[in-house]
């Protein structure tokens, strides 16, 4: 996985550019995600990794939501969007998702959108979303995990060493991830390009 401090300099580059280019690719997934959690007036949300903000024109006005990232560039793009959208109730707050500051069960739904293959260490993270979900709460992830396919899974394998120099892990298996994480899926879909991307949805047990 990426070092932390060469996250923060490639996304310190990606900050200008990041909607314009990736946006494309990720619309449907991010769209959809935030549809299914179905967040209502009393949900407490949090989003881990929230980038430059680019799932927060799919939440509702009302949404009572934090949204964190460790890049300070990423944060400021998101703040704007956040003020544009005129989601009042919504704040962005530089944090790291390795070290969540946030009490245990502070959460009713919480959300980490194409970040948890781009944190150096993805269980400790994955650990945190579920420290500070209320038990019986929602997970929620939109990432790439390797493919189940022996030709595609090893591909993904021999280009791992040039995507983490990208800033992000192609090899990261997603029930691996979720064995050692102690967290059972309760659905999956597979979004944008290619169906290379799945959103899953966990209960916090």
């Amino acid at each position: 996985m990426p070092a932390q401090e060469d996250n923060q300099r490639i996304y310190r580059i990606y900050s200008r550019f990041y909607d314009a280019f990736f946006g494309p690719f990720f619309y449907q997934g991010q769209r959809l995600a935030v549809k299914m959690m179905d967040v209502r007036p009393d949900d407490r949300v949090l989003e881990v990794g929230v980038g430059t903000g680019a799932l927060l024109p799919f939440y509702p006005q009302y949404a009572n939501l934090i949204g964190i990232d460790l890049s300070e560039e990423m944060l400021a793009r998101a703040e704007l969007a956040r003020a544009r959208l005129g989601l009042d109730r919504a704040k962005m707050i530089a944090m790291d998702a390795l070290n969540l500051q946030f009490p245990d069960a502070s959460f009713d739904k919480v959300m980490a959108a194409y970040v948890v293959s781009v944190v150096p260490d993805p269980v400790r993270m994955v650990q945190e979303m579920k420290r500070v979900c209320k038990k019986g709460g929602e997970l929620y992830f939109i990432n790439h995990f390797k493919s189940e396919g022996p030709i595609l899974g090893a591909v993904e394998s021999v280009i791992s060493p040039l995507c983490e120099k990208l800033g992000f892990s192609s090899s990261l298996d997603l029930y691996d991830l979720l064995a050692r994480t102690r967290l059972r899926p309760v659905l999956e879909r597979r979004v944008n390009l290619f169906e290379l991307w799945r959103i899953v949805k966990c209960i916090n047990e």
